[in-house]
């Protein structure tokens, strides 16, 4: 019998089961000078981590990545990504087994740089958390772009919040679309679907690559984000509704509280 979990608000419900106090990250740095931590986040992104993320996707989820080589034709200024939020910790695994020289980050809440003692290695990892303030946003943006100048891919989740092996797609705003527009590279979209295995209740996941797609000049920066916000979601939806074919934990919003005279 399959798991039911039931939803008041598809835009804030959060099903990570993580439960962590996020800590003001108002003396955060983004950009570190120091040759000693690019040796060592080089080290353990690409010859620690990687491998052993590999691994555990092919081997814990059976992970398939379709449309790989849609990811060679984005330019030298690296790429934005948009994929919907289904795993607590393999969402953020799976864009940084995509590249082979190329870093991926991801940019994060506040949760993920609140837990004592592994700030550190989530930054080493590529994880950027959301800034705070004007001041800190203008750091977030310049380090932002630094990384894409360099030919690295940020992956961003527009919906915010995770629910486990969901099928579909959750509505989510156009704010973090602005992105491609600002720093003028394309974006993608990756949409995790889930598949039926033979001797498994848990689902295959395979990972659909779509893009590039690119800002329309001719339109606002308002339109223009509002236009890339709809086509990642009408591409995610598409995916899903088409490739997600076997439903691990069913999802069931809440009856709302009615009234009669």
């Amino acid at each position: 019998m399959k798991e039911i979990r039931y939803y008041e608000n598809e835009l804030t419900d959060d099903f990570s089961g993580t439960h962590i106090t996020p800590l003001e990250l108002n003396d955060y740095k983004y950009h570190i000078k120091n040759p000693f931590w690019y040796c060592l986040s080089f080290f353990l992104y690409h010859l620690f981590a990687r491998p052993i993320l590999f691994l555990f996707m092919k081997i814990g989820w059976h992970q398939k990545v379709v449309g790989r080589k849609k990811l060679k034709a984005r330019t030298k200024k690296g790429a934005i990504m948009y994929a919907n939020h289904v795993h607590v910790v393999g969402d953020a695994m799976m864009p940084n087994i995509l590249f082979m020289y190329k870093r991926n980050y991801i940019l994060a809440a506040k949760e993920t740089f609140s837990i004592k003692g592994i700030r550190w290695l989530v930054r080493c990892l590529g994880a950027i958390p959301l800034a705070s303030g004007l001041h800190q946003t203008k750091d977030m943006m310049h380090y932002m772009e630094n990384r894409l100048k360099k030919g690295h891919t940020i992956t961003i989740f527009p919906e915010a919040h995770i629910w486990p092996y969901y099928t579909d797609i959750r509505p989510f705003i156009e704010t973090s679309f602005k992105y491609p527009i600002h720093f003028d590279v394309p974006m993608y979209v990756l949409t995790t679907c889930f598949k039926k295995r033979k001797f498994s209740k848990r689902p295959k996941n395979v990972v659909y690559i779509d893009g590039p797609f690119y800002p329309n000049p001719d339109l606002s920066k308002e339109a223009a984000a509002w236009e890339l916000r709809n086509l990642a979601y009408e591409t995610m939806k598409k995916r899903s509704s088409e490739e997600s074919t076997y439903e691990y934990i069913r999802y069931v919003k809440k009856a709302q509280n009615t009234t009669t005279n």
